[in-house]
Formats: C-alpha cells, sequence, structure tokens
C-alpha cells in the first residue's frame, strides 16, 4: 500500500509541473480546475500519522518565537544573535526528528531569516535585488513550516503544488521585473520621449501575473476549506452513529432483560394441574416458576409458592411478555376451573356421605340388669 501511494502521489506531482508549466500560457482558465482535481487527498492510500513529533514541535516553538520577534523592534544584530542561538538550540532536535520532509521546510525558514539578519546588519538592502531575501519572505517561510510540519500528506501535496506554483509566478514576476528594470536602463532616454503606452502594457503584464496568482491561491484556499469542512462533517457523522448504535444496543439489552427471565426462572405455557392432599389444584398459565432441578427422564422439576410439579422443557418458556399474554386471556378459564375443582370436591364429598350411609351401623350389646338395694331410711342395714 506504501510502495502504491508512492507512485500516485508522484504522478500527482508529475501531473501538476507538466500541467502548470505547459499549459499556463494557453489555457490559463484551466490552472484550477486542474489544481482542484489533483490535489484531491488520497486518504484510503495513506496510514494517518500524528504530526508533528515531540522533537519537530520543540523547533516548531522556537521557530514561532523567531517569526514573532521579527517584527519586535529588535536591531539587525540584536536579531542575528537571536536567530543562531535558536537554528543552535534546535539542530539536535531536528537530527532525532524522523520527518524528513518537515524539517527541510524548517531550516529553509531558519535559513532565510538567518541571511535577512546577516544581510541587514551591515545595511539596508534593496528587497528586489537577485538572491536577497527578504523578512517578508522569511515570515511566509516561516509560516509554511508551522503549517506544513503540522499537515497530513495530502495536505502536504496540495501545500507543495501551490508553493511550487507560487515560486514559478515568483521567478516569473522577478524575470519580468528584471527584463523591464534591464530596458529602462537601457533606453532611458527614448522612453522619456515616447509614450506611457509601453508602460501601461508591462504594467498589464505584472498585474495579470498576480491575479493569476492570486486565482491560484484562492483556488487552492477553496479547496482546503472544503477538505475540512468534509473531514468535519464525516468525524461528526461517524461520532452520532456510534452514539446511535450504542444506545440502541442499550436499548436491546434492557428490554431483552426486561422481557426474558433467569435461567432459573420459567413460566407455565398452560395451565398445569397438581395433586394436593384434599384435592387437585391448578397453576394458572403464565404464572412464574422456579426450577428446582431435572429428573432422571429430562423434566423440570418447578416450584411454585409450596407446589410442587414436573413438566417437560416444551411446556415453559422465559418470555415474560408471551407469559402476561397468556395469563391475561387465561383469567376466564381460571374461574371455569375453579368451579369444576369446587365441583369435584363437592361430588368427592357427597360419595363419602352416600358410603357412610350405606354402610350397616352396628348393633350395640345390651347393658346388664343392674341390682337395686332398699335403703332403710332409719340406717338399719338389716332391712
Amino acid at each position: 500500500m506504501d510502495k502504491l501511494s508512492g507512485w500516485i502521489i508522484g504522478f500527482k506531482q508529475t501531473g501538476l509541473t507538466f500541467l502548470f508549466q505547459n499549459n499556463a500560457a494557453r489555457c490559463s482558465w484551466l490552472n484550477p480546475l486542474l489544481a482542484v482535481l489533483l490535489l484531491t487527498p488520497l486518504t484510503a492510500c495513506k496510514e494517518s500519522r500524528t504530526r508533528p513529533d515531540r522533537h519537530i514541535k520543540i523547533v516548531l516553538e522556537e521557530l514561532n518565537r523567531i517569526d514573532s520577534s521579527s517584527d519586535a523592534g529588535l536591531n539587525d544584530a540584536s536579531f542575528e544573535i537571536r536567530v543562531n542561538a535558536a537554528q543552535a538550540r534546535t539542530a539536535v532536535e531536528l537530527q532525532q526528528s524522523a520527518d524528513d520532509a518537515g524539517k527541510e521546510e524548517i531550516k529553509r525558514a531558519f535559513t532565510l531569516y538567518k541571511k535577512v539578519a546577516h544581510l541587514n546588519s551591515g545595511g539596508k538592502i534593496d528587497p528586489d535585488a537577485e538572491g536577497a531575501p527578504t523578512r517578508e519572505q522569511a515570515h511566509k517561510a516561516a509560516a509554511f513550516a508551522l503549517e506544513y510540519a503540522a499537515a497530513d500528506d495530502a495536505h502536504r501535496i496540495a501545500m507543495e503544488a501551490a508553493d511550487k506554483e507560487n515560486q514559478r509566478v515568483e521567478v516569473k514576476l522577478q524575470a519580468e521585473r528584471k527584463r523591464l528594470r534591464g530596458e529602462a536602463e537601457k533606453s532611458k532616454a527614448e522612453l522619456l520621449a515616447k509614450t506611457e503606452e509601453d508602460h501601461i502594457a508591462a504594467e498589464k503584464t505584472v498585474e495579470k501575473l498576480v491575479n493569476e496568482k492570486q486565482q491560484l491561491e484562492t483556488t487552492l484556499k477553496t479547496t482546503q476549506t472544503a477538505l475540512e469542512s468534509k473531514q468535519k462533517n464525516e468525524a461528526e457523522e461517524q461520532k452520532q452513529k456510534k452514539t446511535a448504535d450504542e444506545q440502541k444496543k442499550a436499548a436491546e439489552e434492557a428490554e431483552y432483560k426486561r422481557r426474558y427471565s433467569p435461567d432459573d426462572t420459567v413460566y407455565n405455557l398452560r395451565p398445569l394441574s397438581v395433586i394436593i392432599a384434599d384435592g387437585i389444584t391448578t397453576i394458572p398459565a403464565g404464572s412464574e416458576l422456579n426450577i428446582t432441578g431435572t429428573n432422571e427422564n429430562g423434566l423440570l422439576q418447578l416450584k411454585c409458592r409450596k407446589l410442587e410439579t414436573e413438566v417437560a422443557r416444551s411446556l415453559v418458556t422465559h418470555d415474560r411478555d408471551l407469559a402476561a399474554k397468556l395469563a391475561n386471556s387465561d383469567a376466564s378459564n381460571q374461574i371455569m376451573l375453579r368451579q369444576q375443582r369446587e365441583k369435584q370436591l363437592h361430588e368427592l364429598w357427597l360419595q363419602e356421605q352416600k358410603k357412610a350411609a350405606e354402610k350397616p351401623k352396628p348393633t350395640p350389646a345390651p347393658a346388664p340388669p343392674v341390682e337395686q338395694k332398699r335403703v332403710n331410711p332409719l340406717g338399719d342395714p338389716s332391712l
């Protein structure tokens, strides 16, 4: 995957250089469209990495301080000393960093600031002179390095392409200025006699080049804004989707716990008849039963309050909703079963009464006669 992405990135960079060098003059209106098409990020071909690394961060802090102090009113000698000291402090960190491309941009910014400080310390330098960098150029290079070091691969490709195009336009502008200056020095006397038509034409040429540069910068900025907006929207969608999935999963788990009973609790799918001491009772359908064990035939041993029975697994369920439905639909059947049970108990009682009535009663033995003694009211026992 890394080799494939390298080929594609190289193709894009080569395509940018070829198109901007060969088609800029003939079809300048195609440049923004070609830049948008060729700068499209290859996020599927590059693995994401964390930038900048800790070494680059330290260097960027030093560069940012130098860039901030460039307009702080320091004299050129003090500014040059500060630039040299910062470059010396960050040399080790740059060696330890693995981001070669980011290091090159940072070194370029430091070099420009060093040249600017060194040249300016000996007197003012003409900013249009060839090979003499300006503070503005060093400031742009520092801003570019700060953004480039923290950018991902797709963003770096876009920045490199835009920087190459800016350099091309800048070289062209410098060449045009140099040519105009040479022509002005060579034919200064002739230009004084001529009308301002040639001067206006030259200014239009420069203005056209500047406008092209501004159009490219606007196109690049629009592309970067669209890319950032797209990435932000995708991240927000992923976050919302993750939240929705977590909420759905939690709701499903809660619903499962609410609907289905634990492993040791079941509900009967139909009424169960249980023999008790004084007859038969019924456990209504949908009643909660506790599993106490399993017998040798595979039947479940169940207990409902004080009642115990054995049933097959196919006659019970863990579904509470189904049990509630069975219990509600079985309410009328319970009344009928209660009446039937009372009728059975009444018939059983009548049968017992009938058997008791048909059984012959035993005749009791006659009691022995009791001898009566005559009592003498006067207490004489002889009477």
